[in-house]
């Protein structure tokens, strides 16, 4: 769907996908109707329609804010110490814990969970460390991303307390351990 990009349009957009967020946190993403999220953003549904095809594609534009403002956290000021950058990606999600819970819960899109994976594999390669010629360095740094993914869930929804720094030290000694390997 062709998505005209003025402030008009970026403002409807944006509370669309407010109200969807707000409508997350009540219920699952399958019990959501376009009625439901047109009422809570105040609008008709022949505006959602001229913004977007359904739900998923609302929700894919949810993900899409969320992936970008996390990459916009990661890359801030280009040549960052990798640890600053870490602790960015980590401060982030944590101020934004539950919308990621909700986003990567089991029952919702796989393709966002893979979507983020592929963010910290970006940020695990940019370390500079590993090597190249390893046959297995992609198949090594996915391991890693997938497992810091779930050791990231359950910090953010409180099974691991624990401060972000202490966080991305736990994750960058994990990271280190398999980085050994390559």
């Amino acid at each position: 769907m062709e998505k005209n990009e003025n402030r008009r349009s970026k403002l409807t957009r944006r509370i669309f996908r407010d109200s969807l967020k707000e409508l997350l946190l009540e219920k699952n993403f399958g019990r959501i109707s376009v009625r439901e999220i047109c009422e809570r953003a105040d609008m008709n549904r022949s505006t959602f329609y001229a913004h977007y095809v359904d739900q998923s594609d609302l929700l894919r534009d949810v993900e899409d804010e969320f992936l970008s403002c996390l990459k916009d956290a990661i890359c801030q000021t280009g040549s960052r110490e990798f640890m600053e950058r870490y602790l960015d990606f980590l401060q982030f999600i944590c101020t934004n814990g539950k919308l990621f819970l909700l986003l990567t819960a089991q029952n919702m899109n796989v393709r966002f969970r893979d979507r983020i994976i592929e963010t910290v594999c970006t940020l695990l390669q940019s370390t500079g460390t590993a090597n190249p010629d390893d046959l297995f360095f992609t198949q090594k740094i996915s391991y890693a991303a997938a497992g810091s993914l779930l050791l990231i869930e359950k910090w953010v929804d409180g099974t691991t307390p624990a401060a972000v720094e202490d966080m991305a030290k736990l994750l960058l000694q994990l990271y280190s351990g398999i980085e050994h390997t390559m």
